[in-house]
């Protein structure tokens, strides 16, 4: 069922054994409680109803022949947000092609969000084991009933992809998805190198210019510590703290250090390297422009019609709605007045003329 593999050396020599099928089932374990980062547990991969388990804790950091096996094959993974950032982490590298059969379930009319048991349960008609699902993947030894769970995760993919690719092809919609996935790759390694702070305007409901600078330098700042500390980001400062700092009044170092000291699991350092960071800070166009929408009445009208415009969209096109633009990136669109520049490729190219024409006549 399964064979597990706890050095570079056993790796490339199983894979000179392994038939190279072109796709690749992979997922990952990890622990992410009491770290910034994923920390992996075990690496699982999957081909012609054989799963292999890899063991982390033995390889070196790159681990050549896992990289060159990974790049060139279509990598096959359900919901793959945190495994790519899991893989990025540990290994300092991505795979170059992907299909995530959660994305595919719901271009292939299947539903939104579906996990990868309710797709085994209705393409396989297996019902899997969840007693797993918290489990402790950086123990040593791994249990039988680990193990066993581990390698269900990939055994199983194969019916799964072959069932979405072949609908996906019928229905005409592969080139699309294969862009979604190309595009998650592309975030999930900008996501690992850059700090990019975004603020949605309803969140920053009562807040003036200068303290949403504030609070992006404080979030900013957060994000910083938390990947060089590896620790959770509320572990840092929480998010009650992050805005009550924000709000303080520059200048007032006695409120200042009254807040870090109120604030949960903050260290003392803390106070002295965030008073540092927000010396000078200002307030650019994008922090007034955020003050005037959030603390403006959205016109819940206007976003109706959007959504509304969406959904005929999607219906015309028969897929969700959701998929095609969610009712986030709307009201993103409707402050801004001006299209979202991380939307782009073919859902700009549908979108974009159904949805400005309505932004210029409420304007």
């Amino acid at each position: 069922m399964y064979r597990i593999l706890d050095s570079t050396d056993g790796i490339q020599s199983q894979f000179q054994h392994w038939p190279d099928a072109g796709s690749l089932m992979c997922d990952c374990e990890f622990v992410r409680e009491r770290t910034y980062w994923p920390q992996l547990g075990l690496l699982q991969l999957g081909v012609d109803q054989q799963a292999l388990l890899i063991d982390p804790t033995g390889l070196d950091r790159e681990c050549a022949p896992l990289k060159e096996r990974l790049q060139g094959s279509l990598i096959v993974m359900h919901a793959p947000g945190e495994d790519l950032e899991c893989l990025r982490h540990r290994f300092g590298w991505l795979p170059r092609q992907l299909f995530d059969t959660q994305l595919a379930a719901a271009y292939a009319g299947f539903g939104s969000g579906l996990g990868y048991r309710a797709l085994v349960q209705q393409f396989c008609g297996i019902e899997l084991d969840k007693g797993e699902t918290r489990s402790d993947w950086l123990a040593r030894p791994l249990s039988e009933s680990q193990l066993r769970y581990a390698a269900e995760d990939v055994l199983h993919l194969p019916k799964v992809f072959e069932t979405l690719q072949t609908r996906l092809e019928q229905l005409g919609f592969r080139a699309w998805f294969d862009e979604d996935c190309q595009d998650a790759l592309r975030r999930a390694e900008e996501s690992y190198n850059q700090i990019d702070i975004q603020l949605e305007a309803k969140s920053c409901y009562r807040l003036d210019a200068m303290s949403i600078a504030r609070w992006r330098k404080i979030l900013h700042w957060r994000e910083v510590e938390g990947r060089l500390r590896d620790r959770p980001k509320g572990w840092i400062l929480d998010n009650e703290a992050t805005r009550q700092l924000a709000q303080s009044r520059p200048g007032e170092r006695a409120a200042h250090d009254k807040v870090i000291a109120s604030a949960r699991r903050a260290s003392r350092s803390a106070a002295e390297a965030l008073w540092q960071a927000l010396d000078g800070v200002q307030p650019n166009t994008e922090d007034t422009r955020l003050e005037a929408a959030g603390n403006a009445k959205q016109d819940r009208q206007q976003l109706k019609r959007l959504q509304d415009a969406v959904a005929a969209e999607a219906e015309s096109l028969q897929l969700p709605a959701g998929l095609l633009m969610s009712r986030k990136k709307l009201e993103a669109l409707l402050d801004r007045g001006a299209w979202p520049e991380d939307i782009g490729g073919w859902r700009r190219q549908q979108l974009q003329p159904v949805l400005l024409p309505l932004l210029n006549d409420a304007g």
